[in-house]
């Protein structure tokens, strides 16, 4: 695995567009300075946070309609009027990171409010001063490595067919709602060793738990950092696998690891779909086409490998009702799907009774699936389900770019008309996923 970083850019200060302030007033302003004796860096930590929100933001001597805490540093030679923002908040708790640290012996927090009153209750947090040997800025400046199994004789064929798995726990980049190409500050994961190897994943924007998993031996990892405000930046962990049919990886629902286990029920299933097995297949229910048996518990996890995405697809969905009309599908046999969102599991959606859902695609490598059929009768057939792992997100025409995880390009000179549809048409489009479609015509053209 590859790491490279581009340091940011030294410029003037510049007024930067922010989401939390609108056009001036006269606010008031508090500030607080958190300064240590000895030890060199502040580590904040906010446990609440009501302030007021409006909708953008001029300088730092503008004055707002809001309030807004902005956090300074670093300045030369230290944290004073002067020194760049190193973040500005506002909103509620769910728009904060979980800690701010300083980038050096000094941390400024300023408190800006607007003239009119709201029913913002402010922040409380706690603070501490932290040495800098705890955080992870510095590097071992010598180690050892082995051979397998030293100091014993190294196995014959040792090299292992192993994939590289990461898993982005925090990543604080320039929040906004521009895409990321056009984003100043910008983490790109590559599937291979080198910056021409496809793009498995562009982080742009504030991520939790954002997992990856190469399809090869080596990952290369691009931190690009040109905005004029410096940000928190990223906590990530890697992990090697083997290339094996282990349960490491699987979706985890109410606490039990999918995998090939068998469950203490009547009639049970568990399956893992893994995309180097097979890019393709079918999921049928327990006797499908005849009726899966009653007090059926199954789960279904699939994982996918680089730049692929789950697509399931069904044929024929069929489940017994305990009512005529469906408010929800809590209190009968159902087929729920879960992604894995911020690093947790999250119900995607349940189904149940006699219409055939349209096809799912997931949001990332993984997706989970349980089937729960307490009833049974005569005339439920149970579901039939295609299920898929595609690197072109059901995207049929134009021609897909390796430079970015989902882009296309048309152009006029292979073909003069077509149709544009977005990921997994004329199913559901997948959350939490860009494509870009980019269109060129020949010279005098128009599209």
């Amino acid at each position: 695995m590859a790491f490279r970083t581009h340091p940011p850019h030294t410029a003037a200060r510049a007024s930067v567009s922010h989401p939390c302030w609108r056009s001036p007033a006269a606010p008031s302003a508090a500030r607080t300075t958190l300064a240590p004796t000895l030890a060199p860096s502040v580590c904040c930590i906010p446990s609440s946070l009501s302030l007021t929100r409006s909708s953008s933001w001029s300088s730092r001597t503008s004055t707002s309609t809001g309030s807004i805490l902005i956090v300074a540093g670093p300045g030369p030679p230290a944290v004073n009027d002067n020194s760049k923002y190193s973040r500005v908040l506002c909103g509620n708790r769910n728009d904060i990171p979980p800690a701010i640290y300083s980038h050096g012996s000094a941390l400024i927090l300023e408190l800006s409010s607007g003239e009119k009153s709201s029913n913002a209750t402010g922040f409380i947090g706690t603070f501490k001063f932290i040495d800098r040997s705890d955080s992870h800025s510095s590097k071992p400046r010598e180690g050892k490595f082995y051979s397998p199994n030293y100091p014993s004789s190294y196995p014959e064929h040792s090299r292992k067919h192993e994939r590289v798995k990461l898993v982005f726990e925090e990543s604080f980049l320039q929040k906004g709602d521009e895409s990321c190409l056009n984003r100043a500050d910008t983490i790109k994961v590559f599937d291979g060793k080198v910056a021409s190897a496809p793009v498995i994943a562009i982080l742009c924007n504030e991520v939790v738990g954002y997992e990856i998993l190469s399809t090869g031996h080596d990952v290369l990892v691009e931190f690009i950092a040109r905005s004029k405000v410096a940000g928190q930046g990223f906590k990530a962990k890697y992990q090697f696998q083997e290339d094996d049919d282990s349960v490491e990886g699987a979706i985890t629902i109410e606490g039990t690891s999918i995998g090939p286990a068998v469950r203490a029920a009547t009639s049970s299933c568990d399956q893992i779909f893994r995309s180097h097995k097979s890019n393709s297949g079918k999921l049928m229910s327990p006797l499908y086409p005849s009726p899966y048996p009653p007090n059926t518990h199954c789960h279904y996890n699939f994982v996918a490998r680089g730049r692929q995405r789950v697509r399931l697809v069904f044929e024929d969905f069929s489940l017994q009702r305990i009512t005529g009309n469906i408010i929800d599908c809590e209190s009968m046999d159902s087929l729920d799907v879960f992604l894995n969102v911020d690093g947790r599991l999250e119900k995607m959606g349940s189904f149940c009774g006699g219409e055939v859902p349209k096809a799912i695609m997931s949001n990332g490598p993984k997706l989970a699936v349980e089937f729960r059929g307490a009833y049974s009768s005569r005339q439920s057939r149970g579901f039939k389900i295609s299920y898929y792992f595609v690197e072109d997100y059901g995207i049929t025409g134009g021609k897909q770019l390796m430079e970015f995880p989902c882009a296309f390009v048309y152009n006029s000179s292979v073909r003069a008309r077509g149709v544009v549809v977005s990921p997994n048409h004329p199913g559901l489009y997948p959350r939490d996923t860009e494509c870009n479609y980019f269109f060129h015509a020949k010279k005098g053209q128009k599209l």
